[in-house]
């Protein structure tokens, strides 16, 4: 949201709007002239207001949205308003399960490093861009990450796509991974015959509508044949290196970014940035140089010896990403996963999955699972307590301790040098991190 305002605010809009309570956005949105409200009133709604925009937090008995609908203000939801945005420009749609933000980054930075000036909006900070998770950029390209959630990356108007993607998801909103495969489907279908799907060749579940799509279709993959190829990866400590193949040649890349995953998310902003034409050298001086968006592997702190970080995933797909990555750069190291599940209909759903993902870890804390959109009936199905009976019966060391406190006391008595600490979760979680980094620190 505070990427849109500042975006409809450089185009000469006048912007208000309303949060919860003082954050970081809101700050940044006062300090760009934006008149901000902290708590919702009717009253906050200008006379002379032409549109509404609400997040998908606000619920329709919101008082502010209530008042719209009487004074017959239009009002629509993030996504749609997104949607106008994109549509004045050449929209760049970047979906998938996982590594949205992280791929969305890449995309927006290499456009930038090709002086294209592009314009974004990204769910997460990227520290590239001063730790802003949006740009208004007077180039054609805005790029936008897509999510599925509640079908909102329908409402998109792209050019060119990506989906890195497709697994089972947010189960408390879609019956089946048919009906997600079927979302996908519908948002591809979107693009024009004269616009662009780029797609991971290692997804089945996207070849399984690829037929239906009428834009060009871009193929990527490691050591598979596809459009673009990757091949000769290798693993650093601090990354990887590889070569990739397309149809004008070969050029080699470098990632100061862990994991396979990365690779993956990286060959996605190959494929795109590469078909519009952006040179190899360009993209692979970009992609040298990019760095993880906050909560994404994200170092806090390395203090005797214990290295902390942090990173967002809440899918056990990203979770064993993660975990993987952190077991080949450190083999030898004791990790300590400390995992906040998210949304109980989440856990509930994925709960076997979620057990078997935490194999690369020593010892696995999860406190009680972080309570959202989720009714009470939900919230009574499944305990953080089921999750770790779970985990122990796939032979890992797992324990409940319900509060933050107690796991932060915890993990100061018991880390030693060699240990990795990582909180894993889309809630709050990261709070642990940064409090045993004050703690290791002083």
């Amino acid at each position: 949201m505070c990427g849109l305002a500042m975006n409809l605010a450089a185009m000469g809009k006048k912007v208000s709007g309303s949060d919860a309570s003082e954050n970081g956005n809101t700050a940044v949105l006062r300090n760009a002239g934006l008149h901000i409200s902290i708590g919702h009133n009717a009253a906050h709604i200008p006379r002379d207001c032409q549109l509404v925009v609400r997040s998908a937090a606000i619920r329709d008995d919101n008082c502010e949205l209530m008042h719209a609908g009487i004074a017959h203000i239009p009002h629509v939801k993030y996504s749609q308003c997104l949607g106008m945005l994109m549509a004045l420009k050449d929209g760049i749609a970047v979906a998938g399960t996982h590594g949205k933000t992280t791929t969305s980054s890449m995309v927006a930075y290499t456009l930038y490093k090709a002086n294209l000036d592009p314009s974004f909006i990204i769910g997460g900070s990227v520290p590239l861009f001063d730790n802003k998770g949006y740009r208004v950029g007077a180039g054609k390209y805005f790029v936008a990450e897509a999510c599925e959630y509640d079908r909102s990356f329908h409402n998109l108007a792209m050019k060119y796509a990506i989906i890195n993607n497709i697994e089972e998801d947010h189960l408390d909103y879609y019956r089946d991974i048919d009906e997600i495969v079927e979302s996908f489907a519908a948002f591809a279908r979107h693009i024009p015959p004269d616009g662009i799907l780029c797609y991971s060749k290692h997804s089945t579940n996207t070849a399984r509508f690829l037929q239906t799509v009428d834009a060009k279709k871009v193929s990527y993959a490691i050591d598979d044949d596809a459009d673009f190829s990757a091949y000769d990866l290798q693993f650093h400590v601090d990354g990887s290196s590889f070569s990739v193949k397309h149809s004008r040649g070969k050029c080699n890349y470098r990632l100061f970014v862990p994991g396979k995953h990365n690779v993956i998310n990286a060959l996605a902003a190959i494929s795109l940035c590469g078909t519009l034409g952006v040179p190899d050298s360009v993209i692979a001086d970009a992609l040298k140089n990019c760095t993880t968006p906050k909560r994404r592997m994200e170092i806090l702190c390395n203090s005797g010896g214990v290295i902390i970080m942090d990173d967002y995933a809440h899918h056990p797909t990203e979770i064993v990403a993660v975990l993987k990555s952190l077991r080949e750069a450190k083999q030898r190291a004791r990790i300590i996963a400390v995992f906040q599940p998210h949304q109980h209909s989440r856990t509930r759903f994925l709960l076997n999955s979620f057990a078997k993902s935490f194999h690369y870890a020593d010892m696995v804390i999860v406190p009680d699972i972080y309570f959202v959109r989720d009714s009470e009936v939900e919230r009574h199905l499944v305990h953080a307590k089921d999750l770790v009976s779970k985990i122990s019966a796939e032979n890992r060391r797992a324990l409940y301790i319900s509060s933050f406190d107690a796991i932060v006391d915890f993990l100061a008595s018991e880390v030693r040098a060699g240990d990795i600490v990582v909180t894993l979760g889309a809630g709050d979680i990261n709070t642990v991190a940064y409090r045993l980094k004050d703690i290791l620190t002083r």
